[in-house]
């Protein structure tokens, strides 16, 4: 089953908003259209945000236990 199959179950599911995003650059604005439509439709959101296994968290790069 593809992530977009997952992504339009889930909305079904819900019978909401639902998003799925992989660029970092577009969180942010997800989150945003996520409020905006609970907002209009009083229905739940899921953003779902695809990241990268390999990639940390940028706070913690800097910590010795990553190196």
């Amino acid at each position: 089953m593809s992530a977009a199959d997952d992504k339009r179950r889930c909305h079904r599911f819900i019978a909401g908003y639902g998003e799925e995003v992989r660029d970092p650059g577009q969180i942010a604005a997800a989150l945003i259209r996520g409020r905006e439509a609970v907002a209009k439709t009083r229905k739940s959101a899921v953003i779902n945000i695809r990241v990268d296994p390999r990639e940390y968290a940028p706070g913690t790069k800097a910590q010795t236990m990553y190196k």
